[in-house]
């Protein structure tokens, strides 16, 4: 009967000693899988952030497409016409344009507004009214997509400025198709 205590003694120590082993090979095997190595040499984690960059200033672009619509709009008006008569009162309004954003402009850097005008710069002429009257019709949806795009990253002075230029494009590409 004791050589029955005994084998029963073995068998209890080897079973601890094998659910040691599998508690320790369980423990290692969830330190690894977590990224926890026992052996590394550095002991610190570090976390590098980085700050966003400054959003880019969207009027320096809106007042080179205003500028360049108004002088495809003007080179329209040479050729006479119907074309003139009907590119005119759109040329004015992009005028305007161009005189409230560097208006807008020049209140945000405080400086003075520069000229309005495209005084001394030209773009090729239409070769035909058609065509500057589809180049006027496409100028005016592009830029109606560039103002409404905006409208979401500006201030709210900026983005009722910019709607309001959205809208009177809106009504450029109805007088134009």
């Amino acid at each position: 009967m004791q050589h029955d205590d005994t084998d029963r003694a073995e068998r209890a120590g080897a079973a601890v000693a094998r659910r040691t082993l599998l508690g320790v090979a369980g423990a290692a095997a969830l330190l690894a899988t977590a990224g926890c190595n026992p052996f590394s040499t550095t002991r610190t984690t570090r976390t590098v952030t980085q700050t966003a960059p400054e959003p880019i200033d969207p009027m320096e672009t809106l007042i080179a497409m205003t500028r360049l619509h108004l002088l495809r709009l003007q080179a329209g008006e040479e050729l006479g016409g119907a074309t003139a008569k009907k590119l005119a009162p759109l040329a004015a309004d992009r005028s305007d344009h161009l005189t409230r954003l560097l208006a807008e402009q020049a209140r945000v850097n405080r400086t003075k507004p520069s000229a309005a005008g495209t005084a001394g710069q030209s773009v090729p002429a239409p070769k035909t009214p058609a065509a500057a009257a589809q180049s006027a019709a496409d100028d005016a949806a592009a830029a109606q997509l560039a103002f409404s795009d905006q409208l979401g990253n500006v201030s709210k002075f900026r983005a009722a400025m910019f709607a309001s230029i959205a809208a009177c494009l809106a009504t450029h590409r109805v007088v134009l198709t």
